[in-house]
């Protein structure tokens, strides 16, 4: 992978080079500037291969689900937060040990099963590693960066209410699926099955649960593994 990756981009320099002896730069341009989109790709495949191999605590024994938090906050750029959850940690939320948030000062109550399992309130939020922050990511901050700018994904001052609004959505959805395309590699080439023992669903979620969630959880996982997931959130 990593030398066709070397001879893709040796032959869109050497079509550039030409470009330019040959006064014909705008299409080579326009192939170099194709490549911000796979390298970004690959950067957070990377960053969470590395991160999930490291992980050595005995608590992996009783982790059922990875977290990949798609966080979109108040910046133009999303981030790719990820951690896991366990067992134990589902026990403490149903015997209300777990601490989240609550309306109007009321102490909320304690959550049943399903959603003490599903819902991120109640899991252990101890991220692990965060693509695409500009102080601990750099590189994948700027890299993010030109893959949401070739989508031509604007926002600021300058945007209309309207283009606002579709360019959330759109982000939303082209970063999800890209998180569910690197959930779905790290299955494919075994990394999750070496380091857990075994098949451990990775959920693709933000704060809120709505069908895209459940669409790109589904495609991230095989054989079924976020079913249980899946139609907890169809249930919402």
């Amino acid at each position: 992978m990593l030398s066709s990756r070397f001879r893709r981009l040796g032959s869109l320099l050497r079509e550039c080079v030409s470009g330019f002896r040959g006064g014909t730069s705008v299409v080579n341009v326009q192939a170099i500037v194709t490549m911000p989109a796979a390298t970004f790709e690959s950067h957070v495949y990377r960053r969470v291969e590395k991160e999930i191999l490291s992980w050595k605590s005995i608590s992996l024994k009783s982790a059922y689900a990875i977290s990949f938090f798609c966080d979109f906050g108040d910046t133009e750029q999303p981030l790719l937060k990820v951690s896991f959850n366990t067992d134990e940690q589902v026990a403490k939320a149903m015997e209300g040990k777990v601490k989240t948030f609550s309306l109007l000062g009321r102490k909320p109550q304690p959550p049943k099963e399903d959603e003490a399992k599903w819902n991120y309130a109640f899991w252990t939020q101890t991220t692990k590693v965060t693509v695409g922050d500009p102080t601990s990511d750099g590189t994948g901050f700027r890299l993010c960066e030109a893959w949401r700018k070739e989508r031509d994904l604007r926002f600021g001052s300058n945007v209309s209410d309207d283009k606002l609004v579709e360019n959330e959505t759109k982000l939303k959805r082209e970063f999800m699926n890209l998180c569910a395309r690197v959930a779905k590699k790290l299955h494919d080439e075994g990394i999750i099955n070496k380091n857990f023992g075994r098949n451990v669903p990775v959920i693709i979620h933000e704060l809120e649960y709505y069908d895209l969630i459940a669409e790109c959880t589904k495609r991230a996982n095989p054989g079924g593994i976020a079913d249980e997931f899946t139609v907890w959130v169809e249930n919402q």
